[in-house]
């Protein structure tokens, strides 16, 4: 198999594929690319496709070898390998993904993609552990919870970022975003599904 590895703000993907055609990976195989111990290693392993509606069709397959919706970080990364790769010498692409068309540009070595504008679909409070949180569920064309803090609830960081992700309130599961005050801004700290 041929592959690319590629990385944006520390999200780190396997590319494989080419808009001329339709890659298919079983299940089993794509856990295997993903493994960091036994496989190449990464955080999703993205096909590029032949797309009806755009220019290619951008698939995400997370580590235990479930197909996501999107990934902001990977569509920036699709127009790099797209344009490295050989496959075309534009610089903006229409991307198609299961959560609609998208869209990514390149300038010079840098990558922008255009995931659309978050939409908030419901908020509430949330049980973890032994704690209450208020927390908002926002689409970015993934499922993300976004969780209010204070910074010595990130010491349950793992504990609190898998119970909110497997939460009945998500039954597909989720991204969990804990965003807590820090030194007069904020910090987020993601639990990416």
């Amino acid at each position: 198999m041929r592959f690319t590895k590629m990385q944006a703000l520390g999200n780190d993907f396997v590319f494989t594929g080419s808009p001329r055609s339709r890659t298919e990976i079983p299940v089993l195989r794509r856990k295997l690319i993903c493994d960091r111990r036994y496989g190449i290693g990464c955080d999703c392993l993205i096909t590029v496709c032949e797309s009806l509606c755009a220019d290619y069709f951008m698939r995400v397959f997370n580590p235990d070898g479930t197909e996501a919706e999107m990934c902001g970080n990977a569509l920036r990364c699709s127009a790099k390998y797209v344009t490295d790769s050989g496959y075309s010498d534009r610089k903006n692409f229409s991307v198609e993904t299961k959560s609609g068309i998208k869209e990514a540009f390149l300038s010079g070595d840098n990558a922008e993609g255009m995931i659309g504008t978050p939409e908030i679909k419901g908020s509430g409070t949330l049980m973890l552990g032994n704690t209450e949180f208020r927390y908002f569920e926002v689409s970015t064309g993934n499922p993300h919870c976004v969780i209010f803090c204070e910074r010595k609830d990130l010491e349950k960081f793992r504990e609190y970022g898998q119970e909110a992700e497997h939460h009945r309130l998500f039954p597909n599961g989720t991204n969990v975003m804990f965003v807590c005050p820090y030194k007069g801004g904020l910090y987020l700290r993601p639990w990416e599904r």
